[in-house]
């Protein structure tokens, strides 16, 4: 797809410098994969919910010193 788009070009240098990213096609494509990916792990942690975990802080202690490593 082509499209003409004004960017920052101080925010695309540092992107494309931090990530090692050669090519302005590369950065705004690694953006873009991570904001899905930000999104769908959002979504996960949403559908997973909440659960009641059976044990006090003490007894988690206890249990792990308890094991044999």
């Amino acid at each position: 797809m082509r499209t003409t788009v004004e960017l920052d070009d101080t925010l695309v240098g540092d992107a494309r410098r931090y990530l090692g990213i050669k090519t302005l096609k590369g950065a705004i494509e690694y953006g873009l994969r991570e904001a899905i990916r930000a999104k769908q792990r959002e979504a996960l942690i949403r559908a997973m919910g909440t659960f009641e975990f059976a044990y006090s802080h003490e007894e988690m202690k206890r249990i792990d010193k308890d094991k044999e490593w």
